[in-house]
């Protein structure tokens, strides 16, 4: 029997206005003076989940986050930025 899993990925700069990316009128995130923060947040359902997931920002480690939790990578400095999710079962 094959395992149905659904996996929701959402990654914002923290300054980043989600009505504006979503009407079309852009948004970028405004750093402070140690950079910007990026809020990430995972939510998984199905059967025979992993314990979690690692995280990579522009391919460097990031950390570790749960199946259906919450993390900021804070100190980011301003710009485009790749986020990317390990360990997701195939």
């Amino acid at each position: 029997m094959k395992a149905l899993r659904i996996l929701g990925l959402i990654a914002l700069g923290a300054s980043c206005h989600l009505d504006k990316l979503l009407n079309g009128g852009g948004s970028r995130a405004s750093p402070g003076p140690n950079g910007t923060d990026i809020a990430i947040t995972t939510a998984t359902s199905g059967v025979n989940l992993p314990s979690g997931y690692s995280l990579t920002v522009d391919g460097g480690a990031a950390g570790t986050i749960g199946t259906s939790a919450s993390l900021t990578i804070k100190g980011v400095t301003a710009g485009d930025h790749v986020v990317g999710l390990n360990g997701v079962p195939a």
